[in-house]
C-alpha cells in the first residue's frame, strides 16, 4: 500500500505539471514551489521514529497536496479547477496508511497543529496576505495617518512572523517528542520542519508583484523557531528533573 501511495503521488504530480504546462500563464515556476517545499521537508521526516522509512512519501502525500491547493487558490484568487483538485485529493487519499504507524498516532494532535500553521501560510500567499489590508484596517478603525499605520503594520507583521514560525517549530517538535521522548531529535525535527516553510514563503513572495521576498524575514522566522524550541527544551527538562529521569 505504501508503494501504491508513492506511485499515486508521483503520478499526480506529473499530471498537475502537464496540466499547468498547457497554460503558459499557469506554467510559471512559482506553481511548482509546493513540490520544492515537499523536497525540503524530507530531511525532517527522515528523523521521525519509524524503522520503515516509507512513512516519508506517505506523509508528503498527505501534506503537500493540501499546501498546493491552498497556495494555488490564494495565488489565483479563484476556485481551483477540478483538473487540479481531483488529483490533489487522490494524492491525499493515498496517504491513509500513514495513520497506521503508532508514533504518528501519538504525535498526531501536535502535527495537525503544525500543519494547520503551514496551511495558513499557504492560504496567505497571494496579494490578500500583503500589508495593504492590515494597514487599511488600522487607518479605518484606529484613525491613524498613513505613515503611522505603515509603521504599525510593519512591526505587527514582524511579530506575526516571529510567532507563527516559532509555533510551527514548537508544534512539530512537541509531536516528535510525544512519539519517543528523544529531546535532541525532537528539537532538530522541529527546526527542519519549520525552516522550509520560511524559505518557501519568502521564495514564493518573490514571484508576487505586490509582495517581496526577504532573507531577513527568514532570519527573523528562524529566531522565532529557536526561541520556541529553547522554551520547549527548558520546559521538558524542568518536567523531568523532579522525577529523577535522565534527560537525553
Amino acid at each position: 500500500m505504501n508503494r501504491i501511495g508513492l506511485f499515486l503521488w508521483l503520478g499526480a504530480l506529473i499530471f498537475v505539471g502537464l496540466t499547468l504546462f498547457k497554460d503558459w500563464q499557469l506554467s510559471h515556476l512559482r506553481y511548482f514551489l509546493p513540490i520544492g517545499l515537499g523536497a525540503m521537508l524530507v530531511p525532517s521526516l527522515i528523523l521521525f521514529p519509524e524503522s520503515d522509512r516509507r512513512v516519508v512519501p506517505l506523509a508528503l502525500t498527505f501534506y503537500v497536496p493540501f499546501v498546493t491547493y491552498f497556495w494555488i487558490r490564494s495565488t489565483t484568487q479563484t476556485v481551483v479547477p477540478l483538473s487540479l483538485a481531483v488529483p490533489l485529493a487522490l494524492m491525499s487519499l493515498a496517504s491513509v496508511p500513514v495513520f497506521g504507524y503508532d508514533s504518528v498516532r501519538k504525535a498526531l494532535p501536535w502535527l495537525v497543529a503544525a500543519g494547520s500553521c503551514g496551511l495558513l501560510i499557504a492560504s496567505l500567499s497571494g496579494s490578500g496576505g500583503g500589508p495593504d489590508p492590515m494597514r487599511n484596517w488600522y487607518i479605518a478603525h484606529l484613525n491613524l495617518t498613513f505613515e503611522q499605520a505603515y509603521e504599525l503594520t510593519h512591526y505587527t507583521r514582524k511579530v506575526i512572523h516571529f510567532a507563527c514560525y516559532g509555533l510551527i517549530a514548537f508544534f512539530a517538535a512537541k509531536g516528535r517528542l510525544r512519539a519517543d521522548r528523544e529531546l535532541k531529535l525532537a528539537l532538530l525535527f522541529g527546526l527542519l520542519w519549520a525552516l522550509p516553510h520560511a524559505i518557501f514563503d519568502e521564495w514564493r513572495q518573490s514571484f508576487e508583484l505586490s509582495r517581496t521576498g526577504s532573507g531577513w524575514d527568514v532570519a527573523l522566522d528562524s529566531a522565532g523557531m529557536l526561541f520556541m524550541l529553547t522554551l520547549l527544551a527548558w520546559r521538558h527538562k524542568k518536567t523531568l528533573k523532579p522525577q529523577g529521569i535522565q534527560v537525553p
